[in-house]
């Protein structure tokens, strides 16, 4: 997912004060729209916690790297029979992207005409999102980033999805 807000083509004549104000009133209508998104992430299933550990947040450019995710504790073996948030994996993952999360945040709050990016280029993460994905231990529930998607057209009025 990619969401932009374009700046006026004027706006190096904007007095301070205001530009100030319309930033202010941008960031307190995207804000709210972007936490809820992070909220949908956490419907992610974690079965290593890859996935979980690959949606990476940005400002101004996607991040195309893949990490490894925290490794600990081992692998729990069948997680099919925990509900989704009491894998054992789930918090040290979710750490991750909770951290690049509040640092897009601050970067956005001070400068809300930037591009954010949100990526996760694992080669199963489509799978993984359409409930497709199965390794044995767990067949996903999917539509993490489409919830997310949703909900953040839902709280900003005519925002929509750039690919």
């Amino acid at each position: 997912m990619r969401f932009k807000m374009n700046s006026p083509a004027d706006l190096r004549y904007i007095d301070r004060k205001i530009m100030k104000d319309v930033k202010k009133r941008l960031s307190d209508d995207v804000v709210p729209a972007l936490q809820a998104f992070q909220n949908a992430l956490r419907f992610t299933p974690v079965y290593t916690g890859r996935t979980l550990a690959n949606f990476r947040w940005s400002l101004s450019a996607p991040i195309l790297d893949r990490r490894a995710a925290i490794a600990k504790p081992s692998l729990p073996g069948k997680t099919s029979d925990l509900a989704i948030g009491e894998e054992p994996r789930r918090d040290a993952n979710m750490g991750l992207i909770e951290g690049e999360f509040r640092n897009l945040l601050r970067g956005y709050q001070e400068n809300p005409f930037q591009k954010v990016f949100l990526t996760n280029n694992l080669p199963n993460f489509t799978d993984v999102e359409y409930g497709t994905y199965s390794s044995g231990a767990r067949t996903p529930p999917g539509g993490m980033v489409r919830r997310g998607e949703a909900v953040f057209s839902g709280i900003v009025t005519g925002a929509r999805k750039v690919e």
